[in-house]
């Protein structure tokens, strides 16, 4: 049963590319997409938070125990976000 979705609806129109494409099995790309791109982006920010939390913020003079946050710390957080996102997002780029 073939299930019309946004990413294959355009697919419907061409008569070759049905033939060639199976509409019916897109878990691969969903997939890879989050094997390969969701999961290392979310390890890769908690490990940065982690980071910050026990090895950063320390050194920068806040009290132990503070955790990375835009009410607690407002300058280390918004750099991490906006540093994070531009290292990501570029290093995405080949």
């Amino acid at each position: 049963m073939v299930i019309i979705r946004s990413y294959n609806f355009v697919f419907l129109f061409s008569k070759d590319q049905i033939s060639q494409i199976n509409v019916d099995c897109r878990w691969g790309t969903r997939s890879a997409h989050i094997f390969t791109i969701g999961l290392p982006l979310a390890i890769a920010d908690h490990l940065s938070i982690d980071m910050w939390n026990k090895f950063l913020l320390p050194k920068m003079k806040y009290p132990l125990g503070t955790r990375l946050s835009i009410m607690h710390t407002p300058g280390p957080y918004l750099f991490h976000v906006v540093s994070y996102e531009f290292r990501f997002f570029f290093s995405s780029c080949n």
